[in-house]
């Protein structure tokens, strides 16, 4: 489907779904409750995915959710 979107203008659409990152404004409110994934992320951990995303090393990937959560959301 050429032409569809903003592709020809060179505009991507992307997503990233963190689970729970931790930083010092959420550590009160998380760090007791890491059962489920035994930690949470670190800010980096989603910057770094990000800062790929946003380079030109990225530009043939649009349209997608970057999942970013330990496997949380498996199947």
């Amino acid at each position: 489907m050429s032409g569809v979107g903003g592709s020809p203008h060179g505009i991507r659409a992307v997503a990233v779904s963190s689970g729970p990152v931790l930083t010092p404004a959420s550590e009160r409110d998380l760090a007791d409750d890491q059962a489920l994934l035994k930690r949470f992320a670190r800010p980096e951990e989603i910057v770094d995915l990000v800062v790929f995303l946003a380079s030109d090393r990225a530009s043939y990937m649009t349209g997608a959710n970057y999942l970013v959560d330990d496997g949380a959301t498996a199947c």
